[in-house]
């Protein structure tokens, strides 16, 4: 039987942990009260392969901008390891929940704004990897926009409060920070940008672990994907949730015993902003 002896060794490393427990629970619970808040503004409910077409990606600007983050699958020939030509990858790994749903529903012109919620498992190759804080595969919950520019910013203002009050129910020391994302470098205009504008802000604990993030995309997605309403370019924005990394924030807070943590709380107790 020693076969079944497997070295899980290298799982840490990959920031992978199973779930299980009260923390399951946690997680589960935490899904369900984001998923009704959505349904509850109107929100329709999407699903998505793991799959992401590389021209997905290059359309996005992705691959442009974040490279090394891709992963893709590698399906092993008989006998021996698969060789990737990175350069003829038809598909990755989806490295955001959002990113599929652009091009669903690309070359579209409604006559009003479309609110979606997915959750995905996504994969970012990185660096160094964290139980919980930083993984390579990881779940992503989030809800989109699509619409007018008003609109955005009243669905942004909204989960800001939204968020607000989630981390004050939960006792979760977080403070709502502008943020550039961390794959651009210093001198980067992209994160200049994203700093001087506003187009980005986290919900962060402990000075340096982002849990959720309020994204503005403006025109990117629309110009991207040919996505308008009413006949003008329309405007995206998302609130996007890392899963994982709420474990991480209330094991750090609260302690490793997650039956004893504050319970996630139930969507009426979240007031409209």
């Amino acid at each position: 039987m020693n076969h079944l002896c497997l070295d899980r060794s290298d799982l840490p490393e990959l920031g992978a942990r199973p779930l299980h427990g009260a923390e399951l629970d946690f997680v589960e619970g935490l899904d369900a009260m984001i998923v009704a808040l959505a349904r509850a503004d109107g929100a329709e409910v999407w699903r998505f392969a793991p799959l992401i077409a590389m021209s997905t990606l290059r359309r996005a600007g992705y691959c442009d901008s974040f490279p090394q983050h891709v992963t893709v699958p590698a399906p092993m020939t008989q006998g021996r390891e698969a060789a990737v030509d990175c350069a003829h990858q038809t598909h990755a790994l989806a490295p955001a929940a959002c990113l599929p749903l652009y091009d669903a529903v690309a070359c579209t012109d409604r006559d009003a704004r479309l609110l979606v919620t997915t959750c995905n498992t996504c994969w970012r190759h990185e660096r160094h990897y964290a139980v919980h804080r930083r993984q390579w595969a990881f779940t992503m919950r989030e809800v989109v926009c699509i619409g007018r520019d008003d609109d955005v910013r009243s669905f942004l203002n909204a989960w800001r409060g939204h968020l607000a009050t989630m981390a004050r129910h939960l006792d979760l020391n977080a403070a709502l920070m502008a943020a550039s994302d961390p794959f651009f470098g210093p001198g980067d205009t992209k994160a200049f940008y994203q700093t001087l504008v506003g187009a980005k802000t986290e919900l962060t604990v402990g000075g340096d672990l982002a849990i959720a993030s309020l994204n503005n995309h403006r025109h990117h997605f629309a110009n991207a994907f040919d996505l308008r309403v009413a006949g003008r370019t329309a405007s995206s924005g998302c609130v996007a949730f890392g899963l994982d990394r709420w474990l991480a924030a209330m094991n750090e807070r609260h302690g490793p015993d997650a039956a004893a943590w504050p319970a996630v709380p139930r969507p009426e107790l979240i007031p409209e902003a």
